[in-house]
């Protein structure tokens, strides 16, 4: 990510890659899910570092995060784009995004099901004992995610896939990971 203007308490702004489709795209569409306040600009309105890295013959899988993008806000590159125009608050919602996103690379960005087919989660003390029971949305967030994992499809579009969030994919991800349904990829 090219990561610019997160200071203040603007709203999340996702400046695209060239094609909108690459891994970075896909995760901040993650991050953004559910979030109010968020915004996506085409790669025609860059205007930051992502303008190099995603230029021809270089293309890095590169999009732009901010929070008020730069040229949208009057005080960007004025004497008013001051330590005054951030804030706490701020700042601590896009840590708490970056760190997040940054928790679920690490938990796993290829993961692969151990299992041929869908496995006895019952033995895991993870779906419903009785048949009349109802099957929780925990339960089947499991199950869609675990038919999504097979080694290619990375975390984050699995997520997409079984419209999830950033924090419940991370959720399943360690219940997986935990009860060892899964490994990840290298």
């Amino acid at each position: 990510f090219v990561i610019s203007c997160v200071g203040d308490d603007g709203e999340f702004s996702h400046i695209e890659s060239p094609y909108a489709d690459n891994l970075s795209d896909r995760i901040l569409k993650l991050a953004f899910k559910n979030k109010k306040n968020t915004k996506t600009y085409s790669f025609l309105k860059r205007g930051s570092d992502e303008r190099q890295y995603c230029s021809p013959k270089i293309n890095l899988p590169i999009c732009g995060f901010s929070r008020t993008k730069y040229h949208e806000y009057p005080e960007y590159h004025t004497s008013g784009d001051n330590l005054n125009f951030l804030s706490m608050h701020g700042m601590n919602k896009t840590y708490k995004m970056l760190t997040s996103i940054i928790d679920l690379i690490e938990e796993g960005l290829f993961p692969v099901s151990k299992n041929y087919g869908e496995p006895f989660l019952t033995k895991y003390g993870l779906y419903r004992t009785l048949a009349k029971e109802s099957i929780k949305k925990d339960t089947k967030n499991l199950i869609n995610f675990l038919a999504y994992s097979d080694g290619k499809t990375s975390s984050f579009d699995i997520a997409l896939k079984c419209n999830l969030d950033l924090d419940e994919t991370l959720k399943v991800l360690k219940i997986l990971k935990n009860n060892k349904l899964v490994f990840i990829k290298d």
